[in-house]
């Protein structure tokens, strides 16, 4: 993983293509990663969470079987790993060549005081991560044992 330092971001992160859109003074450290790269591995500390600027990442658990159990797809835009708890419930990985922001979990407070949307931001993402757990948990009810 290739990781530069602090970075501000201008108007020209606008015109990367698949980029997220990011506001002119948004703060993180940018990280960039190969395809098949890992990001983060389940049980790593939980110290940064991540704005996806560019590529994909995806987000899974191994299984005691061996079978991987994929949790989600996170795209340009995409808020993710921030946890409830120390350390990182799931494995993160890029599906391509990918850019990513970090952000300081212990600066969470402050970075949501000096921009409100990005506190916004953070709202969403939590919010559609239960929407996405409520579905699951809809889909999983409808089936039968033998299905599941």
């Amino acid at each position: 993983m290739q990781s530069t330092a602090t970075a501000i971001h201008t108007p020209a992160a606008l015109f990367m293509r698949g980029a997220a859109i990011l506001r002119p003074g948004m703060t993180g450290q940018t990280q960039r990663l190969e395809r098949g790269e890992e990001l983060f591995a389940e049980g790593d500390a939980a110290e940064f969470f991540y704005k996806v600027v560019s590529g994909s990442i995806r987000s899974s658990k191994l299984l005691s079987d061996g079978r991987r159990q994929i949790d989600a797809f996170h795209l340009p835009g995409d808020i993710f790993g921030l946890e409830s708890g120390t350390e990182h419930r799931f494995t993160a990985e890029a599906l391509e060549d990918t850019t990513v922001l970090a952000f300081r979990r212990s600066r969470l407070g402050d970075l949501t005081d000096d921009d409100p949307a990005f506190g916004e931001e953070i709202m969403m993402a939590m919010m559609r991560g239960l929407e996405r757990a409520q579905d699951h948990m809809l889909l999983l009810g409808r089936k039968t044992a033998q299905e599941r």
